[in-house]
């Protein structure tokens, strides 16, 4: 399944599997602006219920690099295409979507 928020230049995210849990969403929209939906997958008799709730710009992890010595950097996957890194002596969202 896929999902987008219905305004004009928000893109697709990308698929996600129809499996018992909850997560976090992350969305892109217009002018770099980024939302993460909260989706919960519960299982209500023999069909599976999907609530998404509000946009929030809380990420549900969040990984600080104390690190103040060399190059050393910390690669997290965010989508199958996009990386980011959490340089030395900084605090990075993310959000595995």
């Amino acid at each position: 399944m896929c999902a987008r928020i219905a305004k004009p230049g928000w893109r697709w995210s990308g698929s996600f599997q129809i499996q018992v849990g909850d997560f976090g969403l992350r969305m892109f929209g217009p002018d770099g602006a980024t939302a993460i939906l909260p989706v919960d997958i519960s299982l209500s008799g023999a069909s599976f219920l999907c609530v998404v709730g509000a946009p929030t710009r809380q990420p549900p992890y969040r990984i600080d690099n104390r690190q103040d010595a060399g190059t050393s950097a910390l690669l997290a996957p965010l989508t199958a295409c996009l990386w980011q890194t959490a340089r030395q002596l900084s605090c990075s969202e993310v959000c595995c979507c």
